[in-house]
């Protein structure tokens, strides 16, 4: 219900009327005035089993072919905008066959009008975009968004992704990109996305291990890896590097890396 009442106001307002198309015209003007009475197919004198049965067929048909309109329209599916288009040429055959035995001609023809225009409005730009939405990566209340910028030192252009709650000052929401999967911060609970296969920080109890690349007087750059329960000003989470073992400070109960042996 909730994401229902998320839907842009035309699109709830198509499926509203469709909805409310088919279920007047299949059972009410059908079985009064319409196609099925010409037949002889009316509410006062479905008696026979062979009429009931066909009755029934038609009346779950067309309550599954609703259902799965809703459905598709709701999670976005990229598949009902087609399966809608159908349904609708599928049930304008009716119409079209009332105007063939001349019943109800002019309601017929305003509901063939109907369901073009419907077609039409499928056909739009304005719902293709609402399914485009479908390819944006959504994780739980978070959307994942991309903002273009221009590096400093070179010129080139980069992609940052970024995740948000609320519409941000700059960005567009998007897909997952390919290699990549979502992370979650300890600190914030905010998701992240990070290369898949990607080695996880290592963690030792509440201490989180980071690195950071110094540069000393003589101008060499080393990397120093030390032990954080909160986060740095500096510094990145990495996982263990190879040789080195987790000691315990004795007098203060923090750890630290030592060479292995």
């Amino acid at each position: 219900m909730n994401k229902f009442k998320d839907m842009p106001v035309g699109i709830s307002l198509f499926l509203i009327f469709l909805f409310l198309l088919n279920i007047v015209y299949f059972c009410v003007i059908s079985f009064s005035e319409g196609i099925f009475a010409d037949y002889g197919y009316t509410l006062d004198n479905i008696t026979a089993v062979a009429h009931i049965l066909i009755v029934v067929f038609l009346g779950i048909l067309i309550a599954l072919g609703l259902y799965f309109v809703l459905l598709g329209f709701i999670r976005r599916d990229v598949w009902a905008r087609k399966f809608t288009i159908v349904f609708i040429v599928w049930s304008a055959l009716w119409p079209i066959w009332g105007l063939l035995v001349g019943n109800l001609v002019s309601a017929h023809v305003v509901i063939l009008i109907i369901d073009a225009l419907m077609i039409v409005y499928l056909l739009t730009e304005y719902v293709k975009q609402y399914f485009e939405e479908s390819k944006i990566f959504r994780y739980g209340d978070w959307t994942l968004y991309v903002r273009i910028v221009v590096l400093k030192n070179d010129g080139r252009e980069r992609p940052i992704y970024f995740f948000s709650k609320k519409t941000p000052k700059s960005g567009t929401p998007c897909a997952m990109p390919d290699g990549f999967e979502v992370g979650v911060s300890d600190r914030s609970s905010m998701p992240y996305l990070q290369k898949i296969g990607k080695p996880k920080p290592y963690k030792h109890g509440d201490w989180t291990l980071y690195k950071r690349k110094v540069r000393l007087n003589g101008g060499k750059v080393i990397t120093i890896y030390f032990f954080s329960r909160g986060k740095p000003k500096s510094g990145v989470a990495c996982p263990l590097p190879v040789g080195f073992v987790v000691g315990i400070n004795k007098r203060s109960g923090m750890p630290f890396l030592r060479k292995q042996g």
